[in-house]
């Protein structure tokens, strides 16, 4: 099965994500969820106001937040790494369902799951920032997150669940990772859900656009990479221009592809990018007009 990254940018629109729950009222104090696990509050100052968070305590040793209750109205929401000296691994179930307020949700490093329908119908969330390595999406985590714009994961994502990311009507620019297990079912799922066309890059191996078409491999040039920072930035932007000045699709993945495999040649992120001439150098060079999809059997 063939593993890589899911940019959905200018290539289609997705019509998937969830919403993100409303701020609940927390109980303070010790507490028994329904499904009888213990559960305690924390205070957390926040500028203007404070946050209350309501955990539960998870068998190895970290905690999932559970509720949460603000003060005041809050349009953003910076989830803290530790409650308590405990490490926040997971946001659970419903936290953010229905919620009204959010624009945006700063997750930290530690979180490695996002419980089912954690943000479903939040219709307000515009930005769910992620800075570590989430592993694991539940069902319906990011359902009818109506404004919901951009959403990106890092290296780590594994698994992700039934409608996971479904019905975002705002949605333009999504994320996958290539550790996603099942990468093409996963951009298959995607094609399902309303988006014309995936583009799953695939390292040195090149990219897969997956459409009604079938699935086209655009190979990669053969280089020896020093540095893959901004690598991904370089394909994103290239792309993006290649396919606003109307160039075909295929001929656009091709093309930032070689403005790729020119990054990773180099070390550093802004200083790895190509120029112009660079890239039409070699456009010249690998351009072809002979790329063909497969069509499922």
């Amino acid at each position: 099965m063939k593993k890589g990254k899911i940019v959905l940018g200018l290539c289609g629109f997705c019509l998937l994500l969830s919403s993100c729950g409303s701020s609940q009222n927390a109980t303070v104090g010790n507490n028994t969820d329904p499904n009888n696990h213990s559960v305690s509050t924390t205070s957390m100052s926040r500028e203007t106001s404070d946050i209350q968070y309501l955990k539960k305590d998870l068998e190895n040793g970290t905690v999932s937040i559970w509720y949460f209750e603000t003060s005041t109205p809050q349009d953003t929401i910076a989830i803290p790494e530790e409650i308590n000296g405990k490490t926040v691994s997971q946001i659970g179930e419903r936290l953010f369902e229905g919620n009204e307020e959010v624009k945006t949700v700063i997750l930290p490093k530690t979180v490695r799951a996002i419980g089912n329908s954690a943000f479903n119908f939040a219709t307000t969330l515009e930005k769910v920032e992620i800075s570590g390595p989430v592993e694991i999406l539940e069902n319906s985590s990011f359902y009818g997150c109506d404004s919901l714009q951009e959403l990106n994961f890092p290296d780590g994502l594994k698994k992700i669940g039934d409608h996971a990311i479904t019905a975002c009507s705002s949605l333009t620019d999504l994320y996958l990772p290539g550790t996603v297990e099942e990468i093409e079912q996963s951009a298959k799922l995607l094609l399902y859900k309303g988006v014309r066309n995936v583009v799953v890059t695939l390292g040195a191996r090149g990219s897969l656009i997956v459409n009604q078409n079938g699935a086209l491999l655009v190979p990669a040039r053969k280089v020896s990479a020093v540095d893959t920072t901004g690598a991904g930035d370089c394909f994103n932007g290239v792309l993006a221009v290649a396919l606003s000045a109307g160039m075909p699709l295929e001929k656009a993945v091709l093309r930032a592809n070689l403005a790729a495999s020119i990054s990773v040649t180099r070390r550093g992120a802004l200083t790895s990018m190509p120029t112009l001439e660079d890239l039409e150098s070699l456009w010249q060079m690998f351009s072809r007009d002979d790329m063909s999809y497969v069509a499922e059997g």
